[in-house]
């Protein structure tokens, strides 16, 4: 069976043979208005093979501390300014502002890179024009890589969401990157998508490759349509060679302030369950769906190791859960 037709196939056996429960008291997950969506967009967008790559808009314009006032052993917190006179101090120190707490007061971000990591820092402005330091969001990140832009997701009339592509699993043979949508729901940040776009693992005989390549979908009512790719050869003493594709939607959640429905995510585990093993990686990304829903807010400064090993403790990468569901303990993402 050809895996891009999976999700229409699904729908059909599911009208026949319902849910335990008789057919006709079975309700979709998705609602009609989400269907016509994705059959409108099934001939619109024919996008390649590849994965996401964001631009930092950033541009290699990362801050660098003044060791000359700074102390050497001072924390990332310490290491960036307490406040700024005005806007036009933020950006000439390397800010990048816009509205992303609301749509009255611009926000700033600072970017700073260091021993490895990446901290984007949060200055708004206060009732005499001064940008104050408020918090710190730092993706778990290795390499000191981080590239960050804003998004626009309701194009007006809605403050914009930011969207960070970092470094996950690494090492010998090994590459993740990972793309971190976050926006403000009016008093914090929280999480409202985070998926890996690029995942490879070449060593020892095991050649893997998933790419996810998505568009984003701006307007009223928000969706994000994306087009999968995954290769999995085995060379060695009993060669094996698997090849799939599959698209799948998600649809902006306001209740949730996310781009994940636990329902439709259950039924997609449900319908990847009554097929060939080969669908384990994908139910594998559905189920790590449900665990990022549950996470709090971001902790607002998020620059403490033990913060963010905390907010992001029983979240896994593609790479990080077993055909169960469960994180894989001695493979996490950072």
């Amino acid at each position: 069976m050809n895996p891009t037709f999976f999700p229409f196939v699904v729908i059909a056996l599911l009208f026949l043979t319902g849910r335990g429960d008789a057919a006709d008291n079975w309700s979709p997950a998705y609602d009609e208005g989400q269907l016509e969506t994705i059959t409108r967009c099934l001939e619109k967008w024919k996008p390649e093979i590849k994965h996401t790559v964001i631009k930092d808009m950033f541009r290699g314009r990362n801050y660098e501390p003044d060791w000359n006032v700074v102390k050497a052993d001072a924390t990332p917190w310490d290491q960036v300014p307490d406040s700024f006179k005005s806007e036009w101090d933020a950006r000439r120190a390397g800010c990048e502002c816009d509205f992303i707490k609301s749509t009255e007061a611009k926000t700033c971000l600072l970017k700073l890179t260091a021993s490895q990591g990446a901290w984007l820092f949060v200055y708004d402005r206060d009732a005499g024009g001064k940008y104050v330091k408020s918090g710190v969001i730092t993706p778990p990140t290795w390499y000191e890589f981080a590239s960050v832009t804003l998004v626009d997701i309701f194009r007006s009339g809605r403050p914009k969401f930011i969207l960070i592509e970092h470094q996950g699993d690494h090492g010998t043979g090994r590459d993740e990157k990972i793309h971190w949508i976050l926006g403000w729901d009016g008093h914090v940040f929280r999480t409202a998508f985070r998926e890996t776009v690029l995942w490879c693992n070449r060593c020892l005989g095991d050649n893997v490759i998933y790419r996810m390549n998505y568009h984003l979908e701006k307007g009223k009512r928000p969706c994000i349509e994306a087009r999968y790719s995954f290769a999995k050869v085995f060379i060695t003493a009993y060669p094996y060679e698997f090849h799939s594709e599959w698209r799948d939607w998600l649809f902006w959640n306001e209740k949730t302030f996310s781009f994940y429905d636990a329902r439709m995510e259950d039924e997609k585990i449900q319908n990847g369950s009554e097929f060939e093993s080969e669908f384990e990686f994908r139910s594998n990304v559905e189920r790590n769906r449900k665990r990022i829903m549950s996470l709090p807010p971001l902790p607002r400064k998020m620059w403490e190791g033990e913060a963010v090993e905390k907010y992001w403790s029983g979240v896994g990468s593609v790479s990080a859960t077993n055909a169960d569901g469960a994180v894989v303990e001695d493979v996490k993402t950072p």
